[in-house]
């Protein structure tokens, strides 16, 4: 299997304590919010511009509104962190675009969507690198969003496009030469690509009845760098036309599905059910519609303690405030606990079971060599809170050792709405 190189997405350099985007923004942000309250009209307008120019690389240190003593300083930072917040939901879940010139072999197109993107692209094998060797791009690709563009690239190597399994990554594969009517149904919506793999009806097992249902089966991918939380799968929502142009609607009991992200992989199936009008057995059907919900998290911060500045240790960035809350050695180890919480609940922490072991904390020792925790506790887990007990196997000085933490400083919520044309319906044999 050929694994294309890839070039890391490096949110800090250096040691993770650094923070970069303070001292590249500290002095000018503080300005800039100290000259939302100037008395000039034109001064506080250009003030607040300045900082949405700054971008949404800056939240983590913008002051949080009600820490402002003048009513039109706390207006202006509640609007420009909505519309900071709105961007960085945009560029957190929206697609990777991909540019690439025409005449390209696929193998160096691979090469350098790899590197645009941030997603991991492998090749199954012999068979698939030597196509990927000898086959041009017929086209430049300008723009064009991630699975699109993997779209182009797998039609002309005839490539059949799966997660691989077992990893973060995407998996071409070598597949039959389909004509246009039997090629897979994909519907794309920001970093997702949903298939329809089948569609079935179902139902009348009892002697002169018909079907009762359709059912469908879908292939929910997402882009390997998103490193989603939850998806809920809005099963309630799902809609369909027939080849008669009526309508269907989502069989008794479907509802909203929480399907948590696996912590290796960047796919899931979803079995969704349609129920049918009496006597309607089409053959296809004209539209379909569906809807998802990603929450996924933005931001990566480092949140830095010294063990001898006192317990408990509170720091703030953006939506979350980190808590350092005891310490602990004994017995050859060192025990840190830790509460992170977020301002609102729809982080879904109830669902994302990998949390603990996701976002682990590094301790420094005098030396400079940095430890990874021995074992996790869980404390407790809330629909915005979770708490920890981190054990390292050293013994550390208060006066010397320093835990850093990397977290999403922003959890981003989002809907996609997917949809799919002339699917054709299989009927049981008889």
């Amino acid at each position: 299997m050929l694994i294309l190189k890839v070039i890391t997405l490096i949110f800090f350099a250096g040691f993770p304590g650094e923070n970069l985007s303070e001292a590249k923004f500290g002095s000018e942000l503080s300005r800039l919010v100290d000259q939302l309250g100037a008395p000039s009209l034109q001064v506080r307008e250009l003030a607040e511009q300045r900082i949405l120019d700054l971008g949404p690389e800056i939240l983590p240190h913008l002051p949080l509104p009600e820490s402002a003593s003048s009513p039109e300083v706390q207006i202006r930072l509640k609007r420009i962190r909505a519309q900071l917040e709105g961007r960085l939901a945009a560029g957190t879940v929206g697609p990777s675009t991909v540019f690439l010139p025409e005449g390209i072999s696929l193998a160096e197109a691979l090469q350098r969507l790899v590197e645009q993107t941030q997603n991991l692209v492998l090749l199954k094998g012999p068979v698939e690198e030597e196509r990927a060797r000898q086959v041009r791009l017929e086209r430049p690709i300008e723009g064009v969003p991630f699975w699109q563009s993997l779209e182009i690239l797998a039609s002309q190597g005839g490539w059949v496009i799966a997660s691989a399994e077992g990893r973060k990554a995407i998996l071409l594969s070598q597949g039959e030469n389909l004509p246009d009517g039997q090629k897979p149904k994909v519907s794309f919506s920001g970093p997702f690509r949903c298939e329809i793999l089948r569609s079935l009806l179902v139902g009348g097992t009892n002697e002169g009845t018909l079907p009762s249902e359709i059912v469908l089966e879908l292939c929910l991918l997402w882009e390997p760098r998103l490193d989603a939380i939850v998806f809920y799968w809005v099963g309630e929502k799902f809609s369909a036309e027939d080849d008669q142009g009526i309508m269907l609607s989502p069989a008794p009991g479907e509802r909203t599905r929480e399907v948590p992200a696996p912590r290796n992989g960047c796919s899931f199936r979803i079995v969704q059910r349609l129920s049918l009008s009496a006597g309607r057995l089409p053959q296809f059907l004209r539209h379909v519609r569906g809807e998802g919900v990603a929450i996924v998290p933005a931001l990566p911060t480092t949140f830095s303690f010294r063990l001898d500045a006192g317990f408990p240790q509170i720091r703030r960035a953006a939506e979350v405030s980190v808590v350092l809350e005891r310490l602990r050695q004994t017995a050859g180890h060192t025990e840190i606990q830790l509460r992170a919480r977020y301002e609102r609940a729809y982080t879904a922490f109830e669902s994302h079971r990998g949390w603990f072991f996701t976002y682990l904390p590094i301790l420094r020792v005098p030396e400079g060599s940095q430890i990874a925790p021995l074992r996790v506790e869980p404390v407790f887990q809330g629909v915005n809170e979770v708490v920890a007990v981190y054990s390292f196997s050293a013994i550390v000085s208060e006066s010397e050792g320093e835990i850093f933490w990397v977290l999403p400083a922003a959890i981003v919520r989002s809907s996609f709405e997917f949809s799919w044309k002339n699917i054709a319906v299989d009927h049981p044999t008889p």
